[in-house]
């Protein structure tokens, strides 16, 4: 949820406090599937690497150029077809942000503007999450746990993708 900003129009982000300072917009969403259609669900640890197992190797389509660069999306970069108009651009039907109590985080605060304190030493000056974090540390404000969760709709053009979506 955190690159997934400004959705709606510039009254409804107000509205419902959808709106975000940093003035990102959300425009597109990449969409990723499995090889093989999953129809055992086994209890796996966490951390499990899926990616090691080809039937768990996903395909994605991205109707931004972005999600191919990993500089600028992840490491599924290299596994991403851009394909312009595959999906619309994404809105946000409903958001949650923060949603845990504060007095339950009050107790974790120094060592999460400690850790702040060190991520700000690898960052540079001009990146945005530099600023947000010395904001943060700055004006001693509270570090919330990221607990975020969000319900979004597109529209998917099902003849752009090959018969690995087509058969979804």
């Amino acid at each position: 949820m955190a690159e997934f900003s400004n959705s709606l129009t510039d009254q409804l982000n107000r509205q419902l406090n959808y709106e975000d300072f940093r003035g990102i917009k959300v425009n597109s969403i990449s969409l990723g599937k499995s090889k093989v259609d999953q129809t055992s669900f086994p209890d796996r640890e966490n951390r499990y690497p899926y990616s090691r197992e080809d039937n768990f190797t996903a395909k994605y389509y991205a109707s931004d150029s972005k999600f191919t660069n990993i500089g600028e999306s992840d490491r599924a970069s290299d596994k991403t077809l851009f394909t312009p108009g595959i999906t619309s651009q994404p809105k946000i039907v409903f958001a949650g942000y923060d949603f845990i109590d504060r007095q339950y985080m009050q107790d974790y605060q120094e060592d999460l503007k400690q850790q702040a304190r060190k991520r700000l030493e690898e960052l540079d000056s001009s990146d945005d999450e530099y600023k947000n974090l010395k904001r943060t540390l700055d004006n001693n404000e509270f570090i919330p746990s990221y607990t975020d969760f969000g319900i979004f709709e597109i529209d998917i053009d099902l003849s752009l993708m090959d018969e690995t979506f087509r058969s979804w």
